[in-house]
Parts: C-alpha cells; sequence; structure tokens
C-alpha cells in the first residue's frame, strides 16, 4: 500500500484530462494505493505571495485548498500531474500550484527538500499535431525528474477526440507502475 496525489489543473470536470486521471487511480487503487486529489480549479486557490514564510517555517503561510498538500506531498510514494496545455504553456491553474510548490524546496541550491518520489504526468492538447508543445511537456516532466521524483510515464492526449483505448489503457498502466507494482 502507498499513497498517489495527484493535482489536476484542467478546469473541466468531465474532461479528457480528468478522464485519463481517473484511468490511472483505478490502476493504482488495484494494487491498493490511497489517492489524494487536488482539484487546482477549485475556488479559494490563491498564487504565491512571494511572503517568504516558507523559508524560515515548514510549509505556506496561505491557509487556502492546496495548504494540505505539502504534508500530503511528503508523505506520498507518487504524483500525479494532469495538465491541459492552453496557448503554448500549462494551464494557469498548474502554473500557481507551480508557484506554490516554492515551499518544497531549498534555497538558494533549489534541491527538493523530498525527493525519492515516483511520478508521471498528463498532457491534454486540441491541436492535432503532437510535436506542438513537446517543450512544454518535456519542460515539465524534466522537472519532476530534477526534483527527484522520478518520471515513470508521461502521456499526451492529442486532437479533437484524443481518447482511445490504448490511452486508457496505457493510463490504467501507469497507476500500476505508481504503485510499483506492474506487471
Amino acid at each position: 500500500m502507498g499513497k498517489l496525489v495527484a493535482f489536476c489543473g484542467s478546469p473541466r470536470e468531465s474532461g479528457v484530462t480528468r478522464k485519463l486521471m481517473n484511468r490511472v487511480f483505478e490502476g493504482a487503487k488495484a494494487k491498493g494505493m490511497e489517492i489524494v486529489f487536488f482539484d487546482l480549479n477549485q475556488a479559494g486557490i490563491r498564487g504565491c505571495q512571494a511572503c517568504r514564510y516558507c523559508r524560515t517555517h515548514e510549509g505556506c503561510a496561505l491557509k487556502d485548498p492546496l495548504h494540505d498538500m505539502y504534508a500530503e506531498i511528503i508523505s506520498a510514494d507518487a504524483i500525479l500531474l494532469g495538465t491541459p496545455i492552453y496557448f503554448y504553456q500549462l494551464s494557469g491553474q498548474t502554473k500557481i500550484w507551480l508557484d506554490r510548490l516554492y515551499p518544497m524546496f531549498d534555497t538558494p541550491s533549489y534541491k527538493s527538500r523530498y525527493p525519492g518520489k515516483k511520478s508521471a504526468t498528463i498532457f491534454v492538447q486540441g491541436y492535432e499535431d503532437p510535436t506542438l508543445y513537446t517543450h512544454v511537456i518535456e519542460d515539465m516532466n524534466n522537472r519532476f525528474n530534477r526534483w527527484g521524483w522520478g518520471l515513470v510515464d508521461s502521456i499526451l492526449a492529442h486532437g479533437d477526440n484524443p481518447l482511445s483505448e490504448q490511452l486508457l489503457e496505457r493510463a490504467y498502466e501507469i497507476g500500476l507502475k505508481l504503485s510499483g507494482q506492474a506487471n
């Protein structure tokens, strides 16, 4: 048994990002993982205030819906991020989350305070060409690896009708990989 902490940067509750994330959850739950889910579109989430509270205290001074994520990440075995790509970049909801991760790193080195986790990413774009936003995907995946959150897999769903049985099965397999019990 382990814990998967997931962050969804999509505003669509029934969109492709959530459907793929739910499939990852099914794979992880099949191996007994606990799922902790953060909806980054939830009302009340605030951006980093650059107050530097986190440089002298544990966590963040903001007491909003992301406040509990720090303890959840610390105790997690695996991290999952799902985000759409909007206008050549991660969603705004995801960018706010990235800024709020500042307490998870030492300065000035920016080394992760909590490495040793598995991770996976899901990206969704409407544009048909899967290579158009490669820079966005590579940047995020490289961050996870730099932070010591070893990337086990990354999915890109693209085009007008991006869900396929093959992609849904791959998402399920990611859940198994994150649990450490993939076949």
